[in-house]
């Protein structure tokens, strides 16, 4: 199953022009026009109510099945809340279709959402894989109007969850009782800084520790 989530913005379901003409179709419905999805998860925002009905709208009679989200966003240009919003959701979603292929689009939305959506993927807490959509002006043979974004190259800077060095706790843990109770063995103090370095981090993130000895 593929799974689309997508901002829903000021531009959908179309693009108006300044006598308030329809210009052509908004983000969403483009990226509709030239991909297809078993499911699509719109998230709306305060300011995006009227939007979000109207694309829904527009969206009743396609074979997409439709899912959508208000989040509470009253400015849409802070990642903090952008950022807890998402993640209030996403692991439920994740949950409930275990064995999908994720998509998110960068094209709806603020500037600040489609950045959220890029640390998301990149840090590697939402599986997905990343659909920009290409205005018409900016399509030729070259560039299609709907490109994936491969993280992965060079050209883009590697993201890793944040990890805190200090410990929250005025007392040192007790690395001695973590050692016997996970069974680990070395007395070398390269192994035993190791250890030390990892009971610090450890209550400050979920991220997985691998020591290579």
């Amino acid at each position: 199953m593929d799974i689309l989530l997508t901002f829903v913005g000021y531009r959908d379901p179309f693009v108006e022009n300044e006598e308030g003409e329809v210009v052509r179709p908004g983000p969403v419905l483009d990226l509709l026009r030239h991909r297809d999805f078993d499911q699509l998860i719109l998230f709306g925002t305060e300011g995006t109510t009227e939007q979000l009905s109207s694309l829904v709208s527009h969206l009743e009679t396609s074979t997409v099945d439709l899912e959508e989200f208000v989040l509470d966003i009253e400015d849409p240009t802070d990642y903090t809340v952008i950022l807890s919003e998402l993640r209030g959701h996403l692991q439920e979603i994740q949950e409930a279709w275990e064995e999908a292929n994720f998509y998110v689009s960068v094209a709806s939305g603020t500037p600040q959402m489609h950045a959220s959506w890029l640390m998301l993927v990149a840090g590697g807490e939402l599986p997905a894989r990343i659909l920009h959509t290409r205005p018409p002006e900016h399509v030729t043979p070259e560039k299609p109007p709907v490109a994936e974004l491969d993280i992965q190259r060079p050209e883009f800077p590697e993201i890793r969850a944040p990890v805190r060095t200090e410990y929250a706790s005025s007392t040192f843990p007790d690395v001695e009782e973590a050692v016997q109770e996970i069974g680990i063995v070395g007395k070398h103090p390269e192994i035993q800084r190791a250890i030390e370095v990892v009971a610090m981090v450890a209550p400050q993130t979920s991220v997985p520790v691998l020591i290579l000895g």
